[in-house]
């Protein structure tokens, strides 16, 4: 047995059991990371990471479930896991608040905290990792619905923190981000109670002008002051979303050509208009754009004939207005596109593939799904043109043949296909 090795992944080992998991952890005492996510182990496999961890710094336990508390204990009273820099328990929700107390202790040089998926996670839990972690950079608490600002109020007092993700959260509201300081990443998707006053208080904090990434979707108190906010403020910005926001109007996202390193925008979902999409699509800086779900793009020849051609990547997925003409503007115009996602729009047939596969030579991926009116003609358009093609997208397609598929994936690395009927919310969107 080789007893240098370093790092080791057994995540989704369905086989694996505590007996092998001691012997490779007795076994390679070198370990700096360790992945053991998604399987079966148990308190005796976390009894051993506390006499034979001793060098790890990267342990992943997401979605391990039959480890209890007591094992956390366990840990605590162990020499392992006490140089730990990198932890995951995503969806252990086994574990009480009492377990993550004991695993605090062992976090002095922590820098990235994922605790995502624990619908059950109480403030004390939150609050006992930030008074022992303080080094903490990076906390990842997606899918923490009982979490209130209470949680946070040590946050004001972390210098080194640059990433933060909260979301489907109903319980944090605005005053929670006048707490956040020197981020560069914020997720704050899915809390509803989240305002302009509390994007207000983010961008003309310390944060503001250092944000790169910012994630504000699925938060209908938002208008087009936050955006006006943001655009002021944040001139750093290379990733937004503000996708399902109804209350954004054009007004908000005309004002996004200001922010000149921006690379990747998404708006899927919402009242984007004609004028909005045009003036964002020629902003130069833009590489990824997601309009999905957008029904008043009603203009899509005109706007997609001036879009930026560096363009690699757009989504215009579940669009009432999207035609063969609308895709060949695009497809002329955008030559450099590495991914289209064109699915569920109901009036595209072979031609808008075609188009496609005539121009854009750098295409690796596309999703036509649920295009009814595409057939085994446009698989072939795309082996004949897309040379750099590895990924086919064709889920919901009834008019694409069985056989068409089975000469498809000879040809492309990895083709999705089935002939179900769409779900129904597809067409609910564009009707």
């Amino acid at each position: 047995m080789c007893r240098n090795v370093q790092h080791l992944s057994l995540s989704g080992c369905r086989f694996l059991n505590d007996e092998q998991a001691v012997i490779l952890l007795e076994g390679f005492r070198a370990l700096l990371t360790l992945d053991l996510s998604k399987t079966s182990i148990t308190d005796t496999t976390i009894r051993a990471l506390s006499k034979y961890g001793t060098n790890l710094q990267v342990l992943n336990l997401a979605y391990c479930t039959n480890f209890t508390t007591k094992g956390l204990l366990y840990l605590s009273g162990g020499e392992g896991c006490r140089m730990l820099k990198f932890l995951d328990m995503s969806g252990c929700l086994q574990i009480s608040t009492q377990g993550f107390a004991a695993l605090a202790s062992l976090l002095n040089y922590l820098k990235s905290l994922v605790l995502n998926d624990l619908y059950s996670l109480e403030n004390e839990a939150v609050q006992v990792f930030l008074q022992k972690a303080t080094g903490l950079e990076e906390i990842s608490l997606l899918s923490a619905g009982r979490l209130s600002n209470a949680a946070f109020r040590d946050l004001e007092n972390y210098s080194n923190l640059r990433k933060f993700a909260l979301s489907k959260n109903f319980k944090v509201s605005d005053s929670l981000l006048s707490n956040l300081r020197s981020l560069r990443n914020v997720d704050l998707s899915s809390c509803p109670c989240i305002t302009d006053a509390g994007v207000r208080h983010l961008v003309d904090g310390p944060s503001g002008p250092q944000l790169t990434h910012l994630n504000l979707s699925s938060i209908n108190g938002l208008t087009d002051v936050a955006m006006y906010r943001i655009t002021s403020k944040c001139q750093k910005l290379i990733f937004l979303d503000v996708s399902y926001n109804e209350r954004i109007t054009d007004s908000g996202f005309e004002l996004l050509s200001s922010l000149y390193k921006l690379e990747e925008f998404k708006c899927r979902g919402s009242v984007i208009g004609s004028h909005g999409a045009s003036v964002i699509g020629k902003i130069r800086s833009i590489r990824k754009l997601d309009f999905a779900e957008c029904q008043r793009l009603d203009d899509l020849e005109k706007i997609t004939k001036n879009f930026n051609p560096d363009l690699t990547h757009l989504n215009f997925s579940i669009i009432r207005g999207l035609t063969n003409n609308g895709i060949k503007h695009l497809a002329f115009n955008c030559r450099n596109l590495e991914s289209i996602r064109i699915a569920g729009c109901p009036d595209l047939t072979d031609v808008a593939i075609q188009y496609i596969a005539g121009v854009c030579r750098f295409l690796k991926h596309i999703d036509i799904s649920g295009l009814p009116h595409v057939s085994d003609r446009s698989v072939k358009y795309l082996k004949k043109g897309c040379r750099n093609m590895n990924y086919l997208q064709a889920k919901y397609s009834s008019s694409i043949t069985k056989e068409a598929i089975v000469k498809a994936k000879k040809w492309f690395a990895k083709v999705e296909f089935s002939s179900h009927e769409p779900p129904i919310w597809w067409s609910e969107a564009i009707s």
